[in-house]
């Protein structure tokens, strides 16, 4: 059981990650130029950072967050090519 325990932080740090380029993913391809919109996309990524630092998760676990976050982006990339839509605006 302690096991599966120490399993839990990690995968809520990938998950965080994941959505997290996802989203901003979404919203860089989404916008023609760069406006505050994009920037405050892309300023939620530090905060993502912020979130893990305040739960106070071990060192280890950090480093599952940019990972999140590049299976976040690829896989957001990989939908937005499945549905035809140019990788550029």
């Amino acid at each position: 059981m302690n096991d599966f325990m120490s399993l839990i932080a990690p995968i809520g740090a990938t998950c965080l990650g994941i959505l997290i380029g996802y989203l901003v993913g979404f919203f860089i391809r989404r916008f023609k130029e760069f406006t505050p919109g994009t920037l405050s996309s892309v300023i939620s990524i530090i905060l993502g950072v912020v979130v893990i630092r305040f739960l106070e998760a071990e060192m280890t676990v950090w480093w599952f967050y940019p990972i999140g976050l590049l299976i976040g982006f690829i896989a957001q990339t990989i939908v937005w090519k499945l549905e035809g839509k140019p990788l550029s605006v």
